[in-house]
């Protein structure tokens, strides 16, 4: 698994004329998550499949699209580049190892344990990446949310991430976001730097209280 993830790093650098960014980041992710395990010919496959046809397109996406809305970031450049070059890192752990053998397509053949790997694989990814609306969300006892704030530099990662899936999933922007906005509630300051962003991007929406509204 570590060569598998050590030979994407080095072509996801290579393509974006980074490779002098490739020690670093394969360090990165070995640091951050060391456990790895060898998989069967089968799981082996469908990891690099994976990998190579969608995580490396979307990460290469990520970056170019990140880098065209750098000032929504307010960050210095070597730590824009850097940010960048993290996103989704941990989807190359082994606890979001199941993102790889999900079905997506249809989630009744998925088996009942494959459904709850995948739940902690995604809970393990919201926690790990604060590019993500819930690693904002702060939960009380009683099992309710509150949404926090969310730094500047993560908004702008949050719309970042929203272009870039609606490209690697073969999808409009608009098409990802009349799914995926209804599902959250933001903080009004958050909303309204969403908004920004994302009419700056042609995508025209609206703030009512804690939603966004695409118009």
């Amino acid at each position: 698994m570590r060569k598998l993830i050590n030979e994407l790093i080095t072509q996801f650098c290579s393509e974006l004329s980074l490779n002098s960014y490739t020690d670093r980041l394969q360090t990165y992710n070995a640091i951050c998550w060391p456990e790895t395990q060898e998989l069967g010919a089968s799981k082996k496959a469908k990891l690099e499949s994976y990998y190579f046809d969608q995580m490396l397109p979307h990460k290469v996406a990520i970056y170019q699209l990140g880098m065209s809305l750098a000032p929504f970031f307010e960050l210095p450049s070597a730590e824009l580049t850097w940010q960048l070059m993290i996103h989704d890192q941990s989807k190359f752990s082994l606890a979001e190892a199941e993102y790889a053998f999900f079905n997506f397509k249809n989630y009744s053949e998925n088996s009942v344990t494959q459904q709850q790997k995948f739940a902690m694989a995604w809970h393990h990814h919201k926690v790990n990446n604060p590019h993500h609306p819930e690693h904002w969300w702060q939960v009380e006892k009683d099992g309710s949310t509150k949404a926090l704030a969310i730094p500047t530099r993560y908004i702008a990662e949050i719309v970042t991430d929203w272009v870039a899936a609606g490209k690697t999933y073969e999808r409009t922007t608009r098409e990802w976001l009349s799914e995926t906005l209804p599902r959250f509630r933001f903080h009004t300051e958050t909303a309204l730097k969403l908004q920004e962003i994302l009419r700056s991007v042609g995508i025209q929406v609206n703030v009512q209280r804690d939603l966004l509204i695409l118009i």
